[in-house]
């Protein structure tokens, strides 16, 4: 989910994009009607999409009706058909779509493609930095378009990873799948116990986000 400069929610849905004003519902269903996976805001205002085999924003057309319009054909020919778009972040005035196998990243006028021969799993943008979690890699941070382990990071080459967020300043915030959450320093992973380890230890942790007062919420199923 998220929100644009004027109040209204954009939730990534299976029949598209839904749209939210506080008062009526409206479904804006992208090219041949794909399921939606993520959304987020650009600097620039609009809202980034990201679908099974699409990639694309949400903004008014010339009539002033809220359309998607894709941005496939600004990638080169060969990375064209794809499958599901998992995340969509933002860096700066850049939006990152991930794929299994790549990160599209958009500034407005190109698009540049980071290949990855291993199956990309997590990411998220912490501190300016994008960060994804590799299949029987571990925790990597992209520098000079390239993936590379963080110190410690081997650690969730089989552990699943499902939360990265800003902790403070200088930290992160990593929630796992079975071993909770740690936080991360840049040098080292310290456990982080919780009186809400009972929740998300060994349970189906999937997600969280920075809330305005300070806190985290973290969801499972």
């Amino acid at each position: 989910a998220t929100e644009d400069d004027k109040g209204v929610m954009y939730f990534a849905n299976n029949l598209g994009v839904l749209m939210y004003d506080g008062q009526r519902w409206e479904i804006i269903r992208p090219i041949g009607n794909p399921e939606t996976r993520a959304v987020v805001k650009g600097k620039d205002g609009k809202i980034y999409v990201g679908t099974s085999g699409d990639i694309g924003y949400v903004d008014a057309d010339a009539r002033g009706k809220m359309k998607f319009f894709s941005l496939k054909n600004k990638l080169p020919e060969k990375y064209q058909q794809f499958a599901e778009v998992w995340e969509c972040n933002r860096l700066d005035d850049k939006i990152i779509f991930r794929t299994v196998n790549n990160l599209f990243i958009w500034d407005g006028k190109n698009m540049k493609v980071i290949d990855s021969y291993e199956n990309l799993h997590v990411g998220n943008v912490v501190h300016n930095n994008i960060y994804v979690r590799i299949w029987n890699r571990g925790l990597t941070i992209l520098k000079n378009d390239s993936f590379h382990i963080v110190p410690g990071g081997e650690r969730f080459a089989n552990e699943r990873i499902y939360v990265m967020l800003a902790y403070d300043e200088n930290r992160m915030l990593i929630g796992t799948r079975t071993q909770g959450l740690f936080i991360y320093d840049g040098k080292q992973f310290t456990p982080f116990k919780t009186e809400a380890d009972p929740y998300i230890v060994n349970t189906s942790l999937y997600g969280g986000q920075v809330l305005p007062n300070g806190n985290f919420a973290l969801n499972s199923f």
